[in-house]
């Protein structure tokens, strides 16, 4: 009977795992405009995003009211990471370094109110047609 459960648990948490890698990988592969509009809304819960997103996100604060803000990181290259800070020395609020380098393929902002549902959003990412970034925001 033990056996079971510990059977059951491992494909619980192999599940959600997939799960929740295969929601960011829906950003890498296809267009990641696409998949914010289709999947993100504003208004929705923290758990709502997990759930379409996934649940690798670095917490980086909004430097305007100090609000919370999760950033979703696409990246091409695995041993690519982008650090906590990018953007701050030069004003940018995205990672042009990993863009440019094709290591980086779309960063997804989620911005939260502080009844944690979801106020504004962007996305950076790079346009297969022109090899350029671009930018596109959801806001109130």
């Amino acid at each position: 009977m033990k056996k079971w459960v510990f059977v059951i648990i491992g494909m619980f948490t192999l599940m959600a795992l997939i799960l929740g890698c295969s929601s960011i990988e829906n950003l890498v592969n296809g267009n990641p405009l696409t998949k914010v509009k289709e999947n993100l809304e504003l208004g929705m819960g923290k758990a709502e995003v997990k759930k379409q997103f996934g649940r690798v996100y670095t917490s980086v604060g909004n430097g305007e009211d100090g609000s919370e803000v999760w950033r979703f990181d696409s990246v091409s290259d695995k041993t690519y990471t982008v650090s906590p800070d990018v953007g701050i020395d030069t004003g940018e609020l995205f990672d042009r370094t990993g863009f440019q380098s094709g290591k980086l393929t779309s960063q997804l902002f989620v911005y939260w109110s502080k009844d944690h549902v979801v106020t504004d959003a962007v996305i950076y990412f790079v346009s297969d047609s022109d090899g350029e970034i671009h930018e596109y925001r959801m806001t109130q």
